[in-house]
């Protein structure tokens, strides 16, 4: 998300920024989901839940713990090929897509979570293609951070309850 604000206020190209973030990203969550999915097939559904929520709550607390933005660089990122592999590169092992391996593996449709995410990124693509630099101005990324480690944790916390409780 950060590069695509980066990208949207560098090039003044929003339509641009968007269908290439969008494509990177949904690359990046068929990969993810992919992965996801041959986990669910090799390991017992019991354990990718306990992973996948352990996972989750780490997620959380790096979140809260890291005081500043990634450090993104897009200074030399004007072209659509070149925008695509910094996003691309960017996201690959990032939470969201750590997120869509957990959710795909503990799910026996991966196509819903590619396909809710992809709907997911975007909506908060195109929020950041044209916005821009006015919304890296005006949110700070400790609140971002904050926002999100705690979603993560309640995430992890929830995914755990649900599989360690014995259902009666």
């Amino acid at each position: 998300m950060l590069t695509t604000i980066c990208l949207g206020a560098q090039n003044r190209r929003p339509w641009l920024v968007m269908g290439v973030s969008i494509a990177a990203l949904t690359t990046a969550t068929v990969v993810a989901a992919v992965i996801g999915a041959v986990f669910s097939t090799s390991l017992p559904h019991h354990w990718i839940s306990i992973g996948a929520g352990i996972l989750f709550i780490i997620l959380g607390v790096a979140s809260l713990l890291r005081r500043k933005s990634d450090g993104i660089s897009c200074e030399s990122s004007s072209g659509a090929f070149a925008m695509y592999s910094l996003i691309l590169s960017s996201e690959l092992g990032d939470k969201s897509e750590l997120a869509i391996l957990a959710l795909s593996a503990n799910f026996a449709a991966p196509i819903f979570v590619i396909l809710g995410a992809v709907v997911a990124f975007a909506l908060i693509t195109t929020l950041g293609a044209f916005a821009g630099n006015r919304m890296a101005a005006r949110t700070s990324t400790g609140v971002i951070n904050a926002i999100s480690g705690v979603a993560f944790i309640l995430l992890g916390v929830i995914t755990l309850w649900i599989t360690l409780l014995p259902v009666s």
